[in-house]
């Protein structure tokens, strides 16, 4: 008889307890996946704050690097670069030696710009570097050794006019487009 008072007690207690137990433990998970979805919203939403704040520091810093891009690409365009390089009394091999100094400076002064611009523009930006080298090195080779620094310029223009739309003019108008793309 005492099992039977033990059994009849324990029995609806134990149906109890795992009624409690397993409503709980759902209650519990569910709570958990709110407080996980609430967490990644919060951290989507850092994220997207951090990603703002970082757009406002970056924005100008991407501009004043396309600036500075579109301002190599005009120094380096061949009349702007004939204008600051041709000096009386100078060589053709002095002034070819002037002007690929010249434009590898330039480059060289604006290397860190390719951080702020696509992939794609800064290798067409660098090819048009690469393009004017060889067309100053293709009109000192048409030229003779007595040749002047005046003579190469003028093969310089005269390269220039024969081929049309210059590397360094694709190179900007890349540069124009990714920007408008951009800002």
């Amino acid at each position: 008889m005492n099992w039977d008072i033990i059994l009849a007690a324990t029995i609806p207690a134990a149906i109890v307890f795992a009624t409690a137990f397993f409503l709980m433990r759902d209650f519990m998970k569910k709570h958990e996946s709110i407080l996980r979805e609430i967490q990644q919203d919060e951290q989507r939403k850092i994220v997207a704050q951090m990603k703002t704040e970082n757009q406002k520091v970056v924005n100008p810093l991407r501009l004043q690097a396309y600036e500075r891009i579109v301002l190599f690409l005009e120094r380096i365009s061949p009349n702007s670069l004939l204008l600051r390089s041709v000096e009386d009394g100078l060589s053709a091999a002095q002034m070819r030696s002037k002007l690929i100094n010249s434009i590898r400076d330039e480059y060289e002064h604006n290397l860190s710009q390719q951080v702020y611009i696509s992939v794609e523009t800064w290798e067409i930006v660098k090819n048009a570097k690469e393009e004017l080298v060889k067309l100053i090195n293709t009109a000192y080779g048409e030229l003779d050794k007595e040749a002047t620094a005046n003579d190469m310029a003028t093969k310089i223009i005269e390269f220039s006019v024969q081929k049309g739309n210059t590397p360094v003019e694709n190179a900007l108008r890349a540069v124009k487009h990714e920007i408008q793309k951009l800002f």
